[in-house]
């Protein structure tokens, strides 16, 4: 029997667009197991709903939101865990990224996310 290491990345995510997370090296997938997207004292322009989007190469297959104010407030992290084997991407080689619908525009929004490379 082989033991996998559960591999974690972080990244800070501002920009309204995909932000590369996890690009596995070539041949392999990467297998998400779950994230925490960390949320702090985060705004945007005019105060707004935010969408997220976890994409495997182009393709969405998590979304979620929530309202981020005009002006900074505290907000708490979204754990969100996979059930099963989580989510094996589709093809060798595609990156895990984040897409935001709007730029955050003051606090910090961060995502871990850990899985495995297989």
């Amino acid at each position: 029997m082989s033991l996998k290491s559960v591999i974690t990345k972080t990244a800070g995510v501002s920009a309204a667009g995909d932000t590369v997370i996890w690009t596995p090296p070539a041949g392999k997938r990467f297998q998400l197991l779950g994230m925490l997207i960390g949320i702090a004292a985060a705004s945007v322009a005019g105060g707004a709903g935010e969408e997220i989007s976890m994409k495997d190469g182009a393709a969405v297959f998590i979304r979620t939101g929530f309202y981020l104010p005009a002006t900074a407030l505290a907000q708490a992290p979204i754990l969100i865990e996979l059930p099963n084997d989580g989510y094996i991407s589709t093809t060798d080689g595609n990156v895990l990224s984040m897409n935001l619908s709007s730029a955050i525009t003051g606090g910090i929004l961060d995502v871990t996310v850990w899985g495995y490379e297989r």
